[in-house]
């Protein structure tokens, strides 16, 4: 069946190819589409539209690493308003698809067979650390573009090794550091891929002394990577110092990396979220090695398939092996089956199955025609059920049915005015306060509305994300307990006569069913520098002037309200600037209901 699916291709591989990537990459759309952007994604996208395309904030760190690329690539998308999953997919599967494109040629030259690069370029997409890893905007928008350039470094690197005049190495050379720096820039674990290439050269069967060609090789990634080390490392020099795990953990993390994840993916079975559950993973991972290592053992060259076996274990645990030091002792060592880990090893193991199975084509040959129809199929229908699950439990579906409700109710009640209150858990992140309020939200996914600060009716997100029209209850006015720094020229108002002066005030107690509270303070502002804090006490306040929803007063403003959405509001102080003058008649405390 392989010599008559070879023999078909060989004599069409053009269309064979393009029928084939546009069909897996459409199944890896489709798998992924149910999902949506989450958490991380809100994140970065409001803080990409906070700041602007800025060098400043291109070369900042994001969570400990220096991805200028992937930045831009955030504001690029949160461009489009309301922004778009579909749009931030589609993207996400082009650079899969180029990856798939170009690691068609890269096996093309490996086993100079056509239809076994075809195989290669249709089987990269369908791969379940892939499908597993393009679900999650924040996890894939690093590693796929990182990949489709390192892939161009790989491609370079067997040109390189196949060159047959000193300008083709010396271009070949030169394409392969120009796309290291690209995709660097976009995910550091493109250093593995520039020195993980080379070790693909002796599968080249035209190639040369080949180890001399390594040596080369690696001799022109090792300054292009201690150059981007040294940036990198200045870069991120402000970055909090993250604790290591110790060498038994690395090691278990790295055991279920290579197994539980890695080996099921290039059958389609998905490690996160596992079809059967997690425990089935390891049966399924070491059968799927065994069988390569057996495939490899027997088959016609049998040291060139075992090596590209080897290649694929190296490469891959390479690949995890930074995220085994610093989340194993975060997350644990169950954070080995996040597919996104092992995303960018993916063609090694791809390059490895096609060798392997050209060699094994005379065992395959002699097994019964029933046999190997009956290992396809068993194949084909594991993939497809591990797929069907995947999409029915995408990491963003919790996400994507909160924000259909909030459109729909929203639309329903044509509200564009809202309350600031948290969103939950599922969308984003309670850690990335103030990013998980509605205030930074809203401008991503609703055009023409806004979140406003008032003590009067307006639209209230529920936990659900159904909208209702609300008005608060009036709680109670606080007392002053008093004033420091300040002199009172006249009834309720003062000055800051030296250093800034600060109005303390004590809430009346709060509903235990209030979910948010607002805080009003009636007067005569004559100067916006004032601030407002709000606390459980006066030692734990939290700045609430602006951020979250209040506002500055301005000069001849008699009102300002802001909001306070903890549970333990126990005092307020008002700080005045040194010199300025402030006036207070009343605080009053309004709540929202639990949502």
């Amino acid at each position: 069946m392989f010599e008559r699916i070879r023999s078909w291709n060989e004599r069409r591989p053009a269309t064979v190819a393009v029928v084939g990537l546009l069909l897996s990459s459409t199944i890896l759309y489709l798998v992924a589409r149910p999902s949506q952007f989450f958490s991380d994604d809100f994140l970065n996208f409001a803080r990409a539209d906070e700041v602007g395309l800025t060098l400043s904030w291109l070369n900042g760190e994001l969570f400990g690493h220096w991805l200028p690329a992937r930045k831009a690539l955030d504001w690029g998308l949160q461009l489009t308003r309301p922004v778009h999953w579909e749009l931030a997919l589609l993207v996400l599967v082009t650079f899969v698809g180029i990856s798939a494109v170009l690691l068609r040629w890269a096996v093309v030259r490996i086993t100079r067979s056509t239809g076994w690069g075809t195989f290669a370029a249709v089987m990269l997409p369908l791969t379940a650390c892939v499908s597993g890893t393009i679900q999650w905007y924040a996890g894939a928008a690093q590693v796929a573009p990182a990949l489709a350039c390192s892939l161009v470094a790989l491609c370079a690197c067997l040109a390189f090794a196949r060159a047959g005049t000193v300008m083709t190495a010396i271009a070949s050379a030169a394409v392969m550091v120009a796309s290291f720096v690209v995709a660097v820039l976009f995910d550091e674990r493109a250093v593995v891929i520039l020195f993980a290439s080379p070790l693909l050269v002796p599968l080249l069967p035209e190639c040369t002394r080949p180890l001399r060609r390594m040596l080369l090789l690696w001799t022109i990634a090792v300054p292009a990577s201690l150059a981007w080390y040294l940036i990198q490392s200045a870069m991120t020099e402000d970055a909090p110092a993250q604790t290591r795990a110790d060498p038994g953990t690395i090691l278990v993390y790295l055991a279920k990396s290579l197994v539980q994840a890695s080996m099921p993916a290039l059958i389609g079975w998905n490690s996160r979220p596992a079809l059967g559950g997690e425990a089935l993973l390891w049966i399924i991972g070491a059968t799927v090695l065994a069988l390569l290592i057996t495939l490899a053992w027997f088959g016609d060259a049998r040291m060139r398939a075992l090596y590209a076996v080897a290649v694929f274990i190296i490469v891959t645990i390479a690949t995890v092996l930074p995220a085994a030091v610093v989340r194993a002792f975060e997350f644990g060592v169950d954070g080995a089956l996040e597919p996104r880990y092992n995303f960018m090893a993916m063609p090694f193991g791809v390059i490895a199955v096609a060798v392997v199975l050209q060699h094994a084509s005379p065992i395959l040959r002699r097994a019964r025609p029933v046999l190997r129809w009956l290992a396809i199929c068993l194949v084909a229908i594991a993939a497809a059920a591990s797929m069907v699950h995947l999409s029915a439990n995408t990491i963003g579906a919790p996400a994507r049915a909160w924000l259909e409700r909030f459109a729909e109710t929203s639309d329903g009640l044509r509200a564009t005015q809202f309350y600031n209150v948290p969103v939950p858990e599922s969308v984003v992140a309670g850690g990335f306060y103030p990013y998980n309020m509605l205030a930074e939200l809203l401008p991503l996914v609703r055009v023409g509305s806004d979140t406003v600060v008032t003590d009067e009716r307006a639209a209230l997100a529920n936990s659900d994300g159904s909208v209702t029209l609300v008005e608060p209850t009036i709680v109670g006015a606080a007392d002053l307990t008093g004033a420091d720094g300040l002199g009172e020229v006249r009834p309720g108002c003062w000055l800051a006569d030296g250093g800034a002066g600060r109005l303390w005030f004590e809430p009346p107690p709060i509903p235990i069913e209030s979910d948010l509270e607002l805080i009003t303070v009636e007067g005569a502002f004559e100067d916006s520098g004032a601030h407002l804090f709000a606390g459980a006490d006066s030692a734990s306040l939290r700045d609430m002037t602006a951020g979250v929803g209040g506002h500055v007063p301005v000069a001849g403003s008699s009102r300002w309200v802001t909001s306070y959405e903890f549970e333990d509001l126990g005092a307020i102080m008002v700080e005045i600037p040194p010199g300025e003058e402030l006036c207070v008649s009343s605080v009053t405390i309004g709540s929202l209901p639990v949502r």
